[in-house]
């Protein structure tokens, strides 16, 4: 199956598929943690580059030469892809949230086939374990992978924005919170019974 033929075959389908050296992959959906990471740096991110870039989450998939994927973070500010509906295929910058059942994929196999594309400037991964970033931006013909970052900003050059981890991870922190506050009281509560 060519990745033309997928696509087609996808568009008629009810939920996501990816598409990786012609086998098709149901798309599992992220944790809650993951999906509040996801969300913040996709509202952050179109709150900064509104008119410049589009910003899109999981539900656009970016599609390369063989290969058909659901980033969860994709920006794209190439004229060629503002009119696509479901599809992008010139991002400038890609971001994937980290999970347990996903970083090694993330970190290896998806950095390997996006770096293949000629318009992306910068490939992010994000942990949702903990408060923890790396970025992986081209410069020229390598790509340079900076040290994790853990606290104060994640600078992303290929768009000219900064996001503050106190905003990317403030949903999350606040789920932690809950559980911190929630957690002796469920204690005491089982005790009792």
């Amino acid at each position: 199956m060519s990745v033309g033929d997928f696509l087609l075959w996808e568009d008629a389908q009810s939920e996501k598929h990816e598409f990786v050296d012609g086998e098709i992959r149901s798309f599992a959906g992220g944790t809650n943690r993951h999906n509040l990471i996801a969300a913040a740096l996709v509202s952050m991110l179109r709150t900064m580059l509104r008119g410049r870039c589009r910003v899109t989450g999981s539900e656009t998939r970016v599609v390369t030469a063989s290969r058909s994927r659901y980033p969860d973070v994709v920006v794209t500010c190439d004229e060629r892809d503002r009119l696509a509906a479901a599809s992008v295929s010139h991002p400038i910058l890609l971001i994937e949230v980290l999970s347990e059942g996903t970083h090694a994929i993330d970190r290896e196999e998806k950095f390997d086939e996006y770096r293949l594309l000629p318009s992306l400037g910068e490939y992010v991964v994000v942990d949702s374990r903990r408060r923890w970033a790396q970025t992986l931006r081209r410069a020229g013909d390598v790509w340079v992978v900076s040290l994790p970052i853990e606290r104060g900003s994640l600078d992303l050059a290929s768009v000219g924005a900064q996001l503050a981890y106190d905003e990317i991870y403030a949903d999350f922190m606040l789920v932690l919170r809950r559980i911190s506050i929630l957690a002796p009281m469920l204690t005491a509560f089982v005790a009792f019974l």
